[in-house]
This record gives structure tokens, sequence and C-alpha cells, in this order.
């Protein structure tokens, strides 16, 4: 990312969505600025995922992109000024 970022907890993370904000999530054992895998930013009004609410988003974001080899579980970051 060529955005400045900072990591979050997941009650943070659904505070910041629940008000409106674009968070990213990542699998844990990805690195932020890697090549092969890029942070995915999940934000009330672009919701691409089946769900309606925070937790529904993110485990589809867990079903679909976390593994073994990429780590079992998000992490969750938003952008600093």
């Amino acid at each position: 990312m060529k955005k400045k970022i900072k990591q979050i907890n997941k009650t943070q993370a659904r505070k910041r969505y629940d008000a409106g904000e674009t968070v990213y999530l990542l699998p844990c054992l990805c690195n932020v600025d890697g090549v092969w895998v890029t942070p995915y930013p999940l934000n009330k009004e672009n919701a691409v995922w089946w769900g309606d609410s925070f937790d529904s988003d993110v485990l589809s974001f867990t079903n679909y992109n976390c593994c073994s080899e990429l780590g079992k579980y998000p992490i969750f970051f938003i952008e600093t000024p």
C-alpha cells in the first residue's frame, strides 16, 4: 500500500466500520507491502460480500482468503494521516 496505515484490533475495526470508515483486512501471515496479497478495503457503502454486518463480512473474508499458508485469521488496518 502506498498509504500510511496502522494496525488496530477487531473491536476498534468494528467501531470504525459502523461509523462508515474504511477498514482494511489482511490474512495474519501476509506482509502489508507484499506483492501477491494486498489489504482488502471493507466499508458499508462498497460491501461486496453477502453479509450486511461487520461480523458477516469478516467471516466471509476469513472463509475465502485465510488458510494455513496465508494465516488463519484476518488482521485489521486503518489509514492514518
